[in-house]
């Protein structure tokens, strides 16, 4: 496509349709793998398990988990790309790899849908089966479409047309979540909550979003031209070709020193970037309690940050380096991940904030119960939530499905408040009690040790759960988020909605230069003529360092604590980014000149 008999207008025809298709596949990045999806996982588990559970004896937290797909779907996808890759730069296949990619993916994705008719028990599995075959689909997707990148313009190019179809990803990714915003902020019940088939159906209608604008980059790019190209062959024999040319790359790769040096500083830092955002969401719901809108209205703004800002870094580019300016990317997103491991919600000061509310009430002796009009406050099917439900049901204000109704109040005696109060110590809820007999001044208050200061109410009786979202110090690295709320976020009065808002736009900032200018500068240096073979390649390689950071995340989350794990992620960006530092992107595209010349030249004489 970048060759002279093609015309200009079908040139800038195929290079809108390359950029619409990252459009199409970006609802799926924004929508489900970062704004809705996340935070709707986290509910379904904590839902059905808990704050975590025990699967073959590994602990796993609902954010643990979203990694452990990620990392099956990479290892799949690891699999299969050089294979493909490979026969595709062979036989003209890439347009139907990424129409058979994308079926998968979005199909899946569309499959969402029907989460509503399946119990909190078996929901939040069935999402994660389904996001790890939609996750599979859309990076192996990605891979082919990645490589068709080389044949769209010449190296003095790459930087203009990757930043230009990532700009259109976000517009595309952030039209979509606007109509989903609405959705789940319009479309509510009589309490005011998101009515229960609003998630499913947005979620679906990424997947059909995803299909219906990837048909127009069906129909637009044309299959790129193939040198020597070979005929159409069975499974068996592709699959022997895929074999042999496979270990030819591997053998001849010594003659692009640079460009290995290049993928391997890639694979480290782009892994770290990656990790980041395909975890933030989950992260932020299970670890800071972030509500779905508000998460929804972050991304939402990061996409149209990260859209000005891939053009911004496109054109700084041009005027210093791709290297230069991807090196700043990375140093920011260092800070970035930092500044997330302090994140912490603010701890809890008035007694309306809390989970359940207990205020005595003269006329009746009795204590009348409240439950806290948030997101985060649900009764599911965990061993912690049915204790609650089946001990205290009797005075929770509780709906026919046996979930908490903030709409209604309850109502407990003395000795009931004290027994719902020692159930409250090792759980994710709060509780607040004021007035009446049970007094902390009086020592009366159960477990008193874990009451949170009461300035206003020195009476007041409040019991802080171990897993509440502000509880902080028994992690790791607590020190960083305990220090940085006692020293910045509380007296600034910054809550944890807004500190999200920070990270959410420094993030959209790093990530609109990041990962367009990192694109473009591994297709300037790698042959036009062997560009899907070297993608494939370079997938492999990438889906099995891909699996480094969910890995890592898993593993030190079952040891530690997850604000271990994403501080532990920096490290990968860290040693990334000081090899980028060495690469000589001259000597990497000059390398890559020579390749070309050298296989057009074998072509002539064959001929």
């Amino acid at each position: 496509m970048a060759n002279a008999e093609v015309s200009e207008a079908e040139r800038e025809k195929a290079i809108k349709g390359w950029c619409l298709y990252d459009w199409a596949n970006s609802t799926f990045s924004t929508s489900v793998v970062v704004a809705i999806l996340p935070v709707y996982f986290v509910f379904l588990f904590q839902q059905a398990n808990g704050t975590e559970t025990s699967i073959l004896g590994i602990k796993v937290t609902a954010s643990s988990m979203w990694a452990w797909g990620v990392t099956f779907a990479s290892i799949v996808v690891a699999i299969i790309s050089p294979g493909l890759g490979i026969i595709a730069d062979r036989v003209p296949i890439k347009m139907l790899l990424m129409r058979i990619f994308t079926a998968i993916g979005a199909g899946a994705t569309v499959l969402f849908g029907a989460t509503l008719f399946f119990s909190y028990n078996w929901a939040w599995i069935w999402v994660w089966i389904l996001f790890l075959v939609a996750n599979l689909g859309f990076m192996a997707a990605t891979s082919v479409y990645n490589s068709l990148l080389p044949h769209l313009g010449n190296d003095d190019e790459m930087d203009r047309i990757s930043s230009r179809g990532f700009a259109w990803g976000y517009i595309g990714g952030g039209l979509l979540l606007v109509i989903h915003l609405l959705m789940v902020t319009v479309i509510v019940d009589e309490a005011g909550s998101t009515q229960s088939w609003v998630v499913p159906f947005c979620l679906a209608s990424a997947g059909a979003w995803w299909w219906g604008f990837a048909i127009l980059t069906f129909r637009w790019i044309p299959e790129p031209e193939i040198e020597n190209q070979m005929e159409p062959m069975g499974v068996m024999d592709a699959t022997k070709l895929a074999v042999s040319e496979l270990k030819t790359t591997l053998s001849e790769i010594g003659r692009f020193r640079t460009l290995v040096f290049y993928l391997v500083a890639y694979l480290l830092f782009i892994d770290g970037v990656n990790t980041v955002v395909n975890l933030a969401g989950v992260f932020g719901a299970d670890e800071l309690g972030v509500a779905l809108t508000f998460n929804m209205l972050v991304i939402l703004l990061i996409q149209f940050t990260a859209a000005p800002a891939a053009m911004l870094f496109a054109t700084i580019a041009e005027r210093t380096s791709t290297k230069a300016a991807l090196t700043a990317t990375l140093i920011g997103w260092c800070l970035v991940i930092f500044a997330a491991v302090g994140f912490a919600p603010l701890e809890l000061d008035a007694h309306e904030e809390h989970d359940i509310q207990l205020d005595w009430d003269n006329s009746t002796s009795n204590y009348t119960v409240s439950i806290l009009d948030s997101g985060r406050v649900a009764l599911g099917q965990s061993s912690q939530d049915q204790v609650l439900r089946g001990a205290h049901g009797d005075i929770l204000p509780l709906n026919e499905n046996g979930d908490f109704n903030t709409s209604a109040t309850g109502s407990a005696n003395e000795t009931e408040a004290a027994m719902l109060l020692a159930e409250i110590h090792d759980t994710r809820w709060s509780v607040a009690l004021r007035g009446g007999p049970i007094d902390s001044t009086n020592g009366s208050c159960p477990l008193f040790q874990a009451n949170v200061p009461s300035t206003s109410h020195p009476a007041d009786c409040r019991i802080l759960g171990t897993e509440h979202p502000t509880h902080l110090g028994d992690g790791a690295v607590d020190v960083i988020p305990t220090t940085m709320r006692s020293w910045i976020w509380s007296p600034l009065g910054l809550s944890i909605n807004l500190q999200w808002l920070v990270l959410g736009l420094l993030g959209g900032l790093m990530m609109g230069g990041s990962q367009a200018l990192a694109r473009s500068m591994f297709g300037m240096m790698i042959p036009e003529t062997r560009s899907t073979e070297f993608f494939g390649f370079f997938g492999f390689t990438q889906k099995v360092a891909a699996v480094t950071g969910p890995l890592m995340y898993g593993i030190i989350v079952a040891v530690l604590d997850a604000r271990t794990a994403i501080l532990s992620i920096t490290l990968l960006i860290v040693i990334g980014t000081a090899m980028l530092t060495r690469v000589d992107v001259g000597k990497g595209i000059q390398d890559a000149k020579d390749e070309d010349e050298r296989r057009r030249g074998l072509a002539s004489e064959s001929e």
